[in-house]
């Protein structure tokens, strides 16, 4: 074979190997790996991976009250994603796994709900939970517990006509210990039923409920700062045979001493739209506290989750009297008496009404079971 047609011949060949090559390189198929923190506020860049390469492991995500673990390969954080031999094959998407701090998923900066103590050591003693609530010696509260003594189940109980009527609080929370929905059951009347999804992004909550829009903003204790309430109210009018729609903002602010509620305001305006609605009327509560504990409040339970459904200023925190003045000018006192423990065993309420002699004492014993270690 002439030599410089054997040359043309092997160059040939090698350019088109190399193109080749590089055809492959460029046709490799390329995958996105997405990171979810559980938490929306926490971003971590997603990246592109070819086919068959390995996951650059990202920084450490930070969350306050939280220490990051590991990425795990499915929501339920069973296998953990080793970057140094994993390789991508596909779109995927890897899930942060957290340890939260002290046991109470509230920072480092804060006392145990439970043991108080800043390095929780309810997991080396007997835990004291709350198990059921008796008004006037009848049980109107039972509640139940998960695996990480977090409430899971509220049943209520109301007694008329010799029958008892029953409903039920059910609690879910997600990986990381926040709460994701509360279904509220009423097995006399199914229809009824209702489940509400709370979003929790950073120190800030939002659900929806009877077609208003629920806002709560924690303070950096995770404690209830300020929860904001918007709704249209449609009503009535009786001597026009029509309708008329106006909106409504409540909104309820709090003040702390030492981690307990020491003033609780209440706010409500109306308006013709959302943009305009116009100062209403305010009224607020005190409290006084001895700084006792609250049946509600361990170290597995967040904060913040007793301020749904309207019962922040019964369940949120438990003081030892405090004094109002309601609408039908009478004075509320309530005295809690305490266990050895520093937990609530009773409440005792006494009504009294102006200008009469009259006073009404209702009592409430709270009743617990304990967690041996």
């Amino acid at each position: 074979m002439d030599k410089k047609l054997f040359l043309l011949v092997i160059t040939t060949l090698f350019v088109a190997i190399l193109t080749s090559c590089d055809e492959d390189v460029f046709n490799q198929q390329e995958f996105t790996v997405s990171f979810d923190t559980g938490d929306n506020s926490i971003v971590v860049v997603s990246q592109k991976v070819k086919d068959g390469e390995k996951v650059t492991k990202p920084d450490n995500p930070a969350r306050s009250g939280y220490t990051f673990d590991v990425w795990c390969r499915e929501v339920g954080l069973t296998n953990e994603w080793k970057f140094d031999t994993d390789v991508v094959t596909s779109n995927i998407t890897l899930h942060a796994k957290w340890n939260v701090n002290n046991g109470n998923g509230n920072g480092g900066d804060e006392l145990c709900n439970l043991c108080g103590e800043e390095v929780c050591v309810c997991d080396e003693a007997d835990i004291q939970l709350l198990e059921a609530i008796y008004y006037e010696g009848e049980l109107i509260e039972e509640y139940e517990y998960d695996e990480k003594n977090r409430i899971s189940k509220i049943t209520y109980y109301s007694y008329s006509n010799e029958s008892v009527h029953i409903r039920t609080r059910t609690y879910s929370y997600n990986n990381i210990g926040d709460l994701t929905s509360i279904s509220l059951e009423y097995p006399s009347h199914p229809k009824d039923n209702k489940k509400t999804l709370y979003t929790k992004i950073g120190n800030k909550i939002t659900w929806i409920n009877d077609n208003a829009n629920y806002t709560v903003d924690l303070n950096s204790k995770g404690l209830p700062e300020k929860q904001t309430i918007e709704y249209k109210r449609v009503e009535f009018n009786p001597s026009t045979g029509s309708t008329y729609s106006y909106f409504v903002r409540e909104i309820r602010n709090y003040q702390y001493t030492n981690g307990n509620v020491s003033e609780y305001t209440f706010y409500m305006g109306t308006g013709s739209t959302s943009e305009n609605i116009s100062p209403g009327y305010i009224f607020s509560h005190t409290y006084t506290h001895d700084n006792m504990k609250s049946p509600f409040y361990h170290c597995r339970t967040p904060k913040w989750i007793m301020v749904f459904d309207g019962m922040s200023t019964r369940n949120n925190v438990l003081s030892d009297v405090y004094h109002l003045h309601d609408t039908n000018n009478s004075e509320i006192a309530i005295i809690y008496t305490y266990d050895d423990a520093g937990f609530p065993t009773k409440k005792t309420s006494t009504y009294k009404y102006y200008n009469q002699d009259d006073e009404d004492v209702t009592e409430v014993e709270y009743k617990y079971h304990i967690i041996e270690r």
